[in-house]
């Protein structure tokens, strides 16, 4: 049997995920992702956060959606594509993580990065959840964090 090289995998691995995540591309703005691209566009604008503009939230995500309006544009597809674009590489950051600690524990199991990544697009996609359940913003935080724990585990397995 043909075996692919790690590389080829980890792309097939990434084309499955955008398609386990196109069903987000089809939502709409709501609740908080409206809000968001408003505020977006009041900064862009030239209204200053907190002083003509108010939200209860930190400046990150305002300004995170700034820089997407700026660059892509006002879209709802635009911020979709955005977000997929944070969710593939937390999920690769994830899986990684996930398959170091497994052999750090001496557990050898085939499959665990693939079967890691999967779950955690599928976690993230609207196919799951359906347009009310799913998370509007959390994409952003959850990449962050996924990135942390990464370092985390290289750092602590010396990698």
């Amino acid at each position: 049997m043909r075996r692919f090289s790690p590389i080829v995998r980890t792309g097939l691995l990434v084309a499955l995920g955008v398609l386990i995540l196109l069903p987000n591309v089809v939502f709409p703005y709501f609740e908080d992702t409206a809000l968001l691209a408003a505020i977006g566009n009041y900064i862009l604008q030239g209204d200053r956060l907190y002083v003509d503009v108010f939200d209860h939230k930190p400046p990150a995500i305002y300004l995170q959606e700034a820089f997407r309006i700026a660059l892509l544009g006002s879209s709802s597809l635009a911020a979709r594509l955005v977000e997929i674009g944070f969710i593939i590489p937390a999920a690769l950051l994830f899986s990684g993580s996930v398959g170091m600690m497994a052999r750090s524990a001496g557990v050898r199991l085939r499959g665990v990065f693939s079967f890691a990544f999967i779950l955690y697009c599928a976690l993230q996609s609207g196919l799951l959840w359906g347009l009310a359940e799913r998370g509007q913003v959390e994409f952003y935080q959850v990449s962050l964090v996924t990135s942390g724990a990464a370092l985390y585990v290289l750092n602590r397995d010396g990698g």
